[in-house]
């Protein structure tokens, strides 16, 4: 029952990128905007928008790449309404983000958007 309730919260599957091929062809063909603890990747692609999560094995344990996989992807379902339609985003965690809080990492992304002139304005 648990798991029922925690899947009605995760970002959806057509709002995730999955596959390499899409992986590749953002860091190849996009853009991207960096941080201290995130780097942003956005290619506009005139369909639905989708988000891919990176966290390499310098972040740190399996358990603490999954942790910051799922604030990144709670952060993501919840600041939606502000990202604008048609991009595909990939979200690569730096060393770094190890010990920001959810509403740290909220403040990077929100600031990465608008350092990249992509930011939908809250009504």
């Amino acid at each position: 029952m648990a798991f029922l309730r925690l899947l009605r919260f995760m970002l959806k599957k057509e709002k995730r990128l999955l596959s390499n091929r899409d992986f590749r062809r953002v860091y190849e063909q996009g853009r991207y905007v960096v941080s201290r603890s995130l780097v942003l990747y956005y290619l506009p692609t005139g369909n639905e928008s989708r988000f891919g999560f990176v966290v390499s094995k310098k972040v740190g344990g399996a358990h603490i790449r999954n942790r910051h996989k799922r604030l990144l992807r709670e952060v993501i379902r919840l600041l939606l309404t502000r990202f604008p339609r048609g991009y595909d985003f990939v979200f690569v965690a730096r060393p770094k983000i190890v010990g920001d809080n959810f509403g740290q990492i909220s403040t990077v992304v929100l600031r990465l958007l608008k350092k990249a002139g992509l930011e939908k304005n809250q009504c």
